[in-house]
């Protein structure tokens, strides 16, 4: 990841690239306030976490990227039993593609945060070793 991030880094600079991105500024302003008013305060982390009764400890971030063929959805870590049954908080990152079949993507990954566990639990209880 280092190597990754310094990499991007070393691009930033030689391309010059917060020069472009000040420049294109307002299209980048424009698309984030359209996809906020797409989602028009829907909270998915709040509505779940106001469903089950109790807090997930996570935090959503939707990413609008300008060139986007489809939604994409991911969590950190995810919350996949064993191995990070102990984790505190999650972090569930949506990158929206603002395409109307796409806005129930952002329900996804945060259900998730729940259900993986759960699932987990329940298979730990119903199905025996082999």
């Amino acid at each position: 990841m280092q190597r990754f991030l310094w990499e991007l880094r070393d691009f930033a600079r030689v391309s010059g690239f917060m020069s472009f991105f000040k420049e294109n500024a307002a299209l980048y302003r424009k698309a984030e306030d359209e996809a906020r008013a797409r989602f028009n305060g829907v909270d998915p982390m709040t509505s779940i976490e106001s469903f089950l009764g109790m807090g997930l400890a996570s935090r959503s971030r939707y990413i609008v990227p300008l060139l986007a063929p489809k939604t994409h959805n991911f969590i950190v870590p995810y919350p996949l039993p064993p191995a990070n049954l102990g984790a505190k908080s999650f972090d569930v990152y949506t990158l929206y593609a603002d395409r109307p079949a796409d806005f129930a993507s952002v329900w996804h990954e945060p259900l998730y945060v729940f259900i993986a566990p759960s699932f987990d639990y329940f298979r730990t209880l119903n199905i025996p070793d082999p």
